[in-house]
């Protein structure tokens, strides 16, 4: 839920909220759940529409900036910063292009490209029909490659 939300736009900052109200949604409607999509399915819709009310609330609301910096996980202790740091430019340059993606566009392509679910299950997740999800994904592709700079061989071949 947590990478199905930070894909659809929900900031990092709301993330923890967000993830809650999915589990509060899921929670509430289980019972009437419709047996005939995926558990998966089901799921990724309602973390759809969660971060749908997420981005509207963000910009509604102001964030309160803070001078205090964050103690560094444990886990990062042992992280070599060179590598680190290729790593964050990496995830920054993906971010940046996958934020350049319309949101249709952002959503459809990381569903299938990043959460490898199938175009089909996609349709039902959204709710749109499964036509639209392939030109969705058509476009966000030919777009990510072009923002991403991958040669067109390379593209043709993807």
């Amino acid at each position: 839920m947590w990478r199905a939300l930070a894909r659809s736009g929900v900031r990092d900052a709301d993330l923890r909220d967000a993830t809650q109200e999915v589990f509060i949604v899921v929670a509430r409607k289980l019972a009437d759940r419709d047996e005939t999509s995926s558990l998966t399915t089901w799921l990724y819709g309602i973390a759809t529409k969660v971060a749908a009310n997420c981005r509207r609330k963000a910009h509604r609301e102001r964030e309160e900036l803070t001078d205090e910096v964050p103690a560094p996980l444990e886990s990062e202790a042992h992280v070599d910063p060179g590598h680190a740091l290729a790593n964050e430019h990496a995830r920054v340059r993906l971010a940046q292009i996958l934020d350049e993606l319309p949101l249709d566009q952002r959503v459809v392509f990381m569903m299938c490209e990043l959460d490898e679910m199938s175009c089909p299950a996609i349709a039902e997740a959204l709710g749109i029909p499964l036509g639209t999800v392939y030109t969705r994904r058509r476009a966000g592709r030919s777009m990510f490659d072009q923002k991403a700079g991958r040669p067109a061989e390379e593209q043709a071949s993807a």
